[in-house]
Formats: C-alpha cells, sequence, structure tokens
C-alpha cells in the first residue's frame, strides 16, 4: 500500500492505534502523546473503518464550488 506523502502514520501504526483504543485502556490524548500525532489524527483513524489513505480529489464540483444559477454570468460566476 502507498502512503500519502504526509502521512503521519504508517498502516501498522493505524492499526495498532484501533486497537489500543478498542481495549478501553486508552483515551485519544494518551494515543496521540504515544504515536507523536495529535489527537484529531487519532480520532479520525479510530472512527474510520480501513485504515488506508483516502483520495483527497475532489468527487463532484457541485460539492466543491456551488453556484448559484439565476444572477451568474456565462462562466458561472455570481455577479
Amino acid at each position: 500500500m502507498k502512503l500519502h506523502t504526509n502521512a503521519a502514520l504508517t498502516q501498522k501504526q493505524r492499526q495498532e492505534i484501533k486497537r489500543l483504543y478498542q481495549t478501553g485502556n486508552y483515551t485519544y490524548p494518551a494515543l496521540a502523546k504515544q504515536f507523536a500525532t495529535t489527537r484529531r489524527t487519532i480520532a479520525k483513524w479510530v472512527k474510520r473503518d480501513t485504515t488506508t489513505d483516502r483520495s483527497s480529489v475532489v468527487k463532484k464540483l457541485e460539492k466543491c464550488c456551488r453556484f448559484s444559477q439565476a444572477g451568474s454570468d456565462s462562466h458561472g460566476f455570481v455577479v
């Protein structure tokens, strides 16, 4: 598996985080300290079903750029 270039954790570390958290003996802050990362990163990997990286490519243009049809010019910009 190819890791994202800026990945803070390896896949094995992600699996270990999930395993340790499921024991009930570790909190997000404790795991963050142990793995030298943030509480937010720990929460992300604990909550995900898989330990593989997700694509960061925008799936649909509408999700990232919502333009109003009324009041827009020919390029979709609101005027």
